[in-house]
């Protein structure tokens, strides 16, 4: 009871609430601010991780218990650097060359990420489907709330696909990014042990 009352008092003095002491925040840099076909990955990055991501000026915080915000904050940084190589390479494929105008090469762009980031997020229900839960991505919503009062919903923008070629391209790419490797890295050990 003694130390209850102490960590009560101490909680009162430095302004902290119960969403302070077991709520954690980790952040990555953003090149997007949650509107781009891309960042459905990162929704469901966070989803599958129970944690919530809220995006802020050049980064993006994940929000959780535990490991979770350092394990998302991590693969986030992972599946950012794999889509921008998976784009890059693409860039220089004959499906992209042919495209006679910026619009239809962007458009092709388009379709080769949507289609990469579907195989990314599938890739990321199977890789976390024995600690996913819904209890812990609703807890942390709502710590992610408290923590950033004023936050604003936005919606991850979504292709219209016109280039099966290219979303077939970028399907083999997801397909070929290996998360499981990622998370045997050192770093990610660390994290979780």
């Amino acid at each position: 009871m003694a130390a209850a009352e102490k960590a009560a008092r101490l909680m009162q003095e430095h302004g902290l609430s119960e969403t302070d002491i077991h709520f954690t925040t980790k952040s990555a840099k953003a090149k997007t601010k949650g509107r781009s076909i891309r960042d459905r990955v990162f929704a469901a990055l966070a989803y599958n991780t129970n944690t919530a991501l809220i995006f802020t000026d050049g980064g993006a915080t994940f929000v959780g218990q535990g490991a979770g915000p350092e394990v998302a904050a991590y693969l986030y940084t992972v599946l950012d650097r794999a889509m921008d190589r998976e784009i890059a390479a693409f860039k220089l494929t004959r499906n992209y060359k042919r495209r006679a105008t910026i619009a239809s090469r962007r458009r092709a762009v388009q379709d080769f990420t949507d289609a990469m980031g579907l195989r990314l997020r599938e890739k990321l229900y199977e890789l976390f489907a024995a600690i996913r839960s819904a209890d812990g991505q609703s807890a942390a919503v709502t710590a992610r709330d408290a923590m950033f009062p004023g936050g604003v919903s936005v919606t991850p923008a979504e292709a219209k696909r016109r280039n099966a070629a290219a979303a077939a391209m970028g399907d083999r790419a997801g397909n070929n990014v290996n998360l499981a490797h990622g998370i045997a890295q050192p770093e990610f050990r660390k994290i979780t042990t």
